[in-house]
């Protein structure tokens, strides 16, 4: 039997977006579940946003602190990680797990 592992995504694209990064991320995650991995997101959905000035469909999370970020990491204990897209939180997040 394979290991089964614990994932985390973190994007800054996520609902109510509607577009191919949104859904691709969706059936990553649904397609590793039924491969019975853990697979934690982390998405603007858990931070008070803003509306892009240049795009406001998009949504920026303003309130991302590193504190919370490396709670959730840590609660987590994720061994595979994603990241979509290029926000400083979503670094933040990969900088804290280079370092562990």
């Amino acid at each position: 039997m394979k290991k089964k592992l614990n994932i985390l995504i973190a994007t800054d694209a996520w609902d109510p977006q509607t577009n191919g990064v949104v859904t691709t991320l969706k059936n990553l995650g649904l397609s590793l579940k039924e491969k019975k991995h853990k697979v934690s997101l982390l998405t603007p959905k858990e931070f008070i946003t803003i509306p892009c000035p240049t795009y406001p469909e998009i949504r920026l999370s303003i309130n991302v602190f590193q504190k919370y970020l490396k709670k959730k990491i840590s609660s987590d204990k994720p061994r595979c990680n994603s990241y979509s897209n290029r926000r400083a939180h979503w670094l933040c997040c990969k900088e804290i797990l280079r370092k562990k």
